[in-house]
């Protein structure tokens, strides 16, 4: 967990759940501050006893000039503290170091430290600020050369040659690594956050994919099954309108409402059926504007008076679209037949548009077959869909519905 990581619980919990997720969280923290420190310190201190070994034994280098042996012990606890500090506060343990390396380098450079002090640079460019890793890589080239030049104009050439290389051992190297894992590591966090924002897309996408389904679903089963049961309700109010209808006749009215029964729940089922299928480029629709004559004379046995004028040729349009017109047609038609009377049907073709137009009078008295308001809905979301448009509203004293589909080429294709 990132130092100075909050939390914000105010969106999710509230009052006593809240405050102990806060608790908790900010013991976390404290825990896993707790055990770095920890840690650091064991390294810290580590290294020191491994490295007061070698630097009793006398390995370093000799510059000729003689310093009592603590001094030697006390640059190497520098480079220790900064290894301390290389998480907690990295530019802080970068001074200290470099502080102690400078001494140890003046006084005969250990081998002990010069290792430790490595990590100190290598520690700092990985977990310092950004503008770290060139500071400090522009740094190291200029003293690595700077000192190179000073020992050649004192000493030789290959003196020289010598200083510049375990410089660059020293002090390039360790930057080099640094801003190589460093990059890896941000491009690493930066795959993690692409990953994270794309699956948060993806849920977003089935979200609505399943929304988009669950609508698409209940808009079928409304337009397949409304017809029907609007034909049904109307036949069995003329029934219970007619209390001395003689028998032949109710016979008969009996025989429509089953027949609109079982049309009814065969449409229902075959059109459950092809969702849990799924639909597919060639699926092939059941209902299309070739059926319009079937359905104008399933509504005038239901008891509507319905005139059909179709006004050009029916071309070859999309399957999308010939479905669409027949559903609005047969849902603009239902309510007619739940709160209307007399409606009239114009199906008008053209190169580009479908056309449809149903007028129908209102009655004086209100029916007596309530309605959801759903059709109206599932028709403008039809026309939209394709690309259409859809009004429905008061047309002088009745209602009318209007749809444009287009049926141009590149919808055919599509």
């Amino acid at each position: 967990m990132n130092r100075g990581a909050t939390l914000d619980v105010g969106g999710f919990c509230h009052g006593d759940d809240a405050n102990a997720l806060r608790r908790w969280f900010d013991r976390t923290v404290e825990t896993e501050k707790r055990v770095t420190v920890q840690r650091a310190l064991l390294v810290a201190v580590t290294v020191f006893a491994l490295g007061s070994v070698i630097v009793g034994f006398n390995f370093h280098s000799s510059t000729g000039v003689q310093v009592p042996q603590w001094l030697r012990f006390a640059t190497l606890g520098m480079v220790c503290v900064a290894l301390f500090f290389r998480s907690l506060a990295p530019r802080v343990g970068l001074l200290i170091g470099t502080v102690g390396f400078a001494v140890d380098a003046v006084i005969g450079m250990s081998i002990a430290t010069m290792a430790v002090y490595t990590d100190n640079i290598y520690s700092a460019t990985l977990r310092g600020p950004r503008y770290m890793p060139r500071m400090l890589l522009l740094f190291s080239c200029l003293t690595s050369v700077g000192l190179s030049t000073l020992v050649y104009l004192a000493e030789q050439f290959r003196v020289a040659v010598l200083v510049l290389a375990v410089l660059a051992l020293i002090m390039i190297s360790p930057v080099a690594t640094g801003m190589i894992v460093r990059e890896h590591r941000e491009r690493a966090e930066l795959e993690r956050d692409r990953a994270a924002k794309i699956a948060r897309l993806a849920e977003v996408d089935r979200r609505a994919a399943v929304n988009e389904e669950r609508t698409r679903m209940a808009r079928e089963l409304h337009d397949t099954i409304a017809n029907h049961l609007s034909a049904i309700a109307m036949r069995s109010s003329a029934v219970l309108a007619q209390p001395n209808m003689d028998a032949e006749t109710m016979r008969g009215i009996v025989a429509d409402i089953r027949a609109g029964s079982v049309a009814g729940l065969a449409e229902m089922r075959g059109t459950i059926e092809l969702l849990r299928r799924g639909e597919s480029e060639d699926e092939v629709v059941q209902h299309r504007l070739s059926g319009l004559e079937e359905l104008v004379t399933r509504m005038k046995e239901a008891g509507l008076d319905v005139a059909l004028r179709v006004r050009g040729n029916l071309a070859d349009l999309p399957v999308a679209v010939d479905f669409a017109a027949y559903r609005i047609i047969q849902e603009a038609l239902t309510n007619v037949l739940k709160h209307g009377r007399d409606a009239e049907v114009e199906l008008t073709f053209s190169s580009t548009k479908v056309s449809i137009t149903i007028d129908n009078r209102l009655p004086e008295t209100a029916s007596g077959v309530p309605g959801s308001g759903n059709g109206l809905i599932g028709m403008r979301e039809r026309a939209t869909i394709l690309g259409g448009s859809f009004s429905a509203g008061p047309h002088g004293a009745g209602w009318r519905v209007r749809a444009e589909l287009p049926s141009t080429n590149d919808k055919k294709e599509s």
